[in-house]
């Protein structure tokens, strides 16, 4: 999408009217879809999951007048719902299990609307069979989670039993097709105008290229949700770290970081907040790690980490350390599985993961060689 005339900062520059969103809303305009929300209203515990079936429905109607933008979808997505296992084994560790999970719950939703497909086969086209009905369902669900944009009205569900999250995704014809980069912009739903609008947060020339923000991701997060990454992605470079082996660690620095509230996710499982950028550690990552390598004799000291003082040289030199040592031996892994990918790159996803798997190689390096001049 290319701008027309100068745009000024804070001015709104995309204007979707409600009428033009394709919504929960939109299920009186198709008697099939009409029939479905009536007699299987139970089966959708997921918002996004009715609109999927949505977007099936109406592909299978001749005379639906969402045909132009249904035609102008791709069959098929290169997000990570769509990469081969083999290619997920090959990304890094945080990312292998985001897949998983996301793979596994794409099975659940499914398997939860299976029921739809048996009551109308011609949802599920010239193959009935469960696997092809997933593939369908598939691509209903990517098309959703990878183009739709979300908003909080809760009055837009129609029915009781749709109002799961607050959060309404709507998917609005062509607005997905504008590219993202890391620009400032906001956009959320106008009650006064009835429409989604969009505004920048800084000025775009007549003629320039017009992007979204589709919010602050590295490229690995990119790769894995939408399918392509960003060059230049420097602001969000950063590599998410795996929570280490506990053992030989402090056992009050552990209870420490239990019971002192500062990271209650070292509690409940190891968070986004712990990374490396190419310059230092996150500051809950280093945190962490400086109460799990506190010394015996300092742990009266424990408290000292949360107005970042010294808890003590040795304590600071063993940080240093480990961050080196850990780092290295995260480039090493990473150069290995960019090796053996080799064999395999032509396999589903698999020029993507590599891309992501170089751009953590830069990371480490550059993350390895800034930590050594401090």
């Amino acid at each position: 999408m290319i701008a027309r005339e100068d745009i000024q900062s804070d001015e709104t520059f995309i204007l979707v009217p409600k009428d033009l969103l394709f919504t929960t809303e939109n299920v009186h305009t198709c008697p099939l879809l009409t029939s479905i929300t009536q007699n299987f209203h139970h089966c959708f515990t997921h918002p996004a999951q009715l609109l999927s079936i949505m977007l099936i429905a109406e592909g299978c109607d001749p005379e639906s007048h969402w045909l132009p933008y249904l035609d102008s979808l791709p069959s098929s997505y290169e997000c990570g719902l769509y990469f081969d296992d083999n290619i997920c084994s090959f990304l890094p560790p945080y990312f292998q299990q985001k897949i998983q999970r996301k793979k596994s719950k794409a099975r659940r939703l499914f398997a939860e609307v299976i029921p739809i497909f048996e009551a109308h086969p011609i949802l599920s086209g010239h193959d009935s069979s469960n696997e092809k009905r997933y593939e369908r369902f598939l691509w209903g669900w990517c098309t959703v989670m990878t183009r739709s944009i979300f908003f909080d009205v809760e009055r837009w569900c129609p029915h009781p039993q749709w109002k799961l999250k607050r959060n309404i995704y709507a998917l609005a014809p062509f607005l997905d097709g504008i590219n993202h980069t890391n620009i400032e912009c906001q956009g959320n739903f106008n009650i006064q105008q009835q429409a989604y609008c969009i505004e920048t947060g800084s000025p775009i020339k007549k003629g320039d290229q017009v992007f979204i923000n589709y919010s602050s991701h590295s490229n690995g997060a990119l790769a894995t949700e939408y399918g392509f990454i960003l060059p230049n992605n420097t602001p969000n470079a950063a590599i998410l770290i795996p929570k280490p082996s506990l053992e030989g660690m402090s056992v009050a620095g552990e209870t420490w970081l239990h019971t002192s509230g500062i990271h209650p996710e070292f509690k409940h499982g190891w968070s986004q907040t712990c990374y490396l950028t190419r310059d230092e550690p996150s500051w809950s990552l280093i945190t962490m790690m400086k109460a799990l390598l506190i010394e015996k004799q300092d742990e009266k000291y424990l408290d000292r980490i949360l107005t970042e003082e010294t808890v003590s040289k040795k304590n600071e030199d063993d940080v240093h350390r480990y961050f080196d040592q850990m780092a290295r031996q995260l480039l090493v892994n990473s150069q290995h599985r960019s090796a053996n990918l080799q064999t395999v790159i032509n396999k589903e996803g698999g020029r993507l993961v590599m891309q992501v798997i170089q751009e953590e190689e830069e990371i480490l390096k550059a993350f390895i060689e800034n930590w050594q001049q401090r």
